[in-house]
């Protein structure tokens, strides 16, 4: 927490160091800017239309969060009818 409370004031929210794990903040808050700079309808998520979505939504969120980077992420929110528990 030490580490992410300190990167968050020295970067206040600068691309690439964002935080994705902060308190009292859903992670679907976070999700959810994944998926509007992807230009994702959330609702209709399918690894059929586009079998790249995981690597896709991946690779946004380790480039704009540095605690995803830094520390990994179990990421479970992500296309649900091709759900990849694993971490990042």
């Amino acid at each position: 927490r030490k580490i992410r409370n300190y990167v968050e004031t020295v970067k206040e929210d600068q691309p690439g160091y964002r935080i994705y794990i902060k308190d009292n903040v859903p992670l679907n808050v976070s999700d959810q800017s994944a998926y509007k700079a992807l230009g994702i309808d959330e609702k209709k998520i399918s690894k059929k239309d586009d079998p790249d979505i995981d690597r896709k939504v991946r690779d946004y969120m380790c480039g704009q969060y540095y605690d995803i980077r830094t520390f990994g992420a179990v990421m479970t929110t992500f296309v649900k009818a091709a759900l990849n528990c694993g971490q990042v």
